[in-house]
C-alpha cells in the first residue's frame, strides 16, 4: 500500500511540474513566446532558467495541461525569481498607463460618459 501511495505522490509531483527538487516552476503560461520572454527577463537578472513546453502542436486547440509552458528556476533562485516577476507584473503596460491617464483627466475636468444622463 505504501509503494502505491509513493507512486501516486511521485506522479502528482510530475503533474505539478516539480520533476526535480533542484528546479522549481515559477510561472506557467500558455505560449512558448511568453515563456521565452519571461525566461529572458529572469536571465537578464542573473537567474538561470529552463523552459518546459507541454504544448501539443498536432491539434489546433491547446487545452488543459497540453497547453502549458513552464518556466523553471533552480530552487535557490526561486525567491528572487518570484520577486522579479512580481515587480515586473506591477509595472503597467503602456496601454494601461495611457488609459489611467485619460481616466484621470476625465475625472479632473468633470467629464464622464457623454451619453450619461
Amino acid at each position: 500500500m505504501s509503494d502505491e501511495r509513493d507512486e501516486r505522490d511521485e506522479r502528482d509531483r510530475r503533474l505539478e511540474g516539480d520533476l526535480d527538487d533542484e528546479w522549481q516552476v515559477v510561472r506557467t503560461v500558455g505560449s512558448d513566446e511568453e515563456a521565452t520572454l519571461i525566461a529572458g527577463y529572469l536571465q537578464s537578472n542573473d537567474v538561470p532558467t529552463q523552459v518546459e513546453s507541454l504544448l501539443f502542436h498536432q491539434e489546433p486547440v491547446s487545452f488543459g495541461r497540453m497547453g502549458e509552458v513552464r518556466v523553471r528556476v533552480p530552487t535557490e533562485h526561486a525567491a528572487a525569481a518570484e520577486r522579479l516577476l512580481a515587480e515586473r507584473d506591477a509595472v503597467p503596460l503602456d496601454d494601461e498607463a495611457e488609459e489611467a491617464e485619460i481616466a484621470g483627466e476625465s475625472e479632473a475636468t468633470g467629464g464622464g460618459d457623454a451619453d450619461a444622463v
